[in-house]
């Protein structure tokens, strides 16, 4: 009963890490640093006695992932999800952590196909991923459909309009919507308003 209690707790705050590490790295670095060495080593073992139990159970699985990303061991992290994606799992997690490792070698044609697994199941954070890897991929028109899509479907994600937005500059649309879409970006991430001060300044929008 203990170990069924901590692995559900562990569970939850992993896959909560998994999601923070694929969104905002320098925050996952601050997680794993708050955490010692020999806490992360702990819960990882509390994680495989819970699996060797429950060798199932995909939640536990993806705790196992975040925890040995955490712990700098990504190339046993990935090997464990490559298996589970080949064999077709049903976890965005994985297949969102297998496309952002690819993703991160800038391997947009290799990681786009596991993203877009991940968002048809559901995964917010993967349709964002998919529209920048199209992008990247100058599949411009692409993009633009996807993001009009998923933008109704998720209209708090920065990373769809700043993809829309500069689908929109390749395809020499209106300024004034690649800047409307550049701004809201911005809005929703602040870490996004060189990227609009740069494109939509007045000096470059005599240009």
């Amino acid at each position: 009963m203990l170990i069924k209690i901590l692995s559900s707790k562990l569970k939850s705050l992993s896959l909560v890490l998994l999601v923070v590490y694929l969104t905002l790295p320098s925050v996952a670095m601050a997680e794993s640093k708050s955490h010692s060495k020999e806490e992360l080593e702990k819960r990882l073992a509390e994680i495989e006695l819970h699996l060797k139990k429950n060798p199932h159970d995909i939640d536990a699985l993806v705790s196992k992932v975040a925890t040995l990303e955490l712990l700098g061991r990504s190339s046993e992290a990935l090997q464990i999800s490559e298996v589970e994606v080949r064999a077709g799992v049903a976890s965005p997690p994985l297949w969102r952590y297998v496309g952002y490792r690819k993703f991160k070698e800038k391997k947009w044609s290799e990681a786009l196909p596991f993203f877009d697994r991940a968002q048809s199941m559901g995964d917010a954070v993967s349709a964002g991923f998919v529209a920048f890897c199209l992008r990247k991929l100058d599949r411009n028109d692409e993009c633009l459909r996807f993001a009009n899509e998923k933008i109704l479907q998720y209209p708090n994600d920065a990373n769809l309009y700043f993809s829309r937005g500069l689908a929109r500059r390749a395809l020499k649309q209106s300024k004034t919507l690649v800047c409307a879409d550049l701004w809201k970006a911005a809005q929703l991430d602040p870490a996004l308003v060189t990227a609009h001060r740069s494109i939509c300044s007045e000096e470059d929008a005599t240009k």
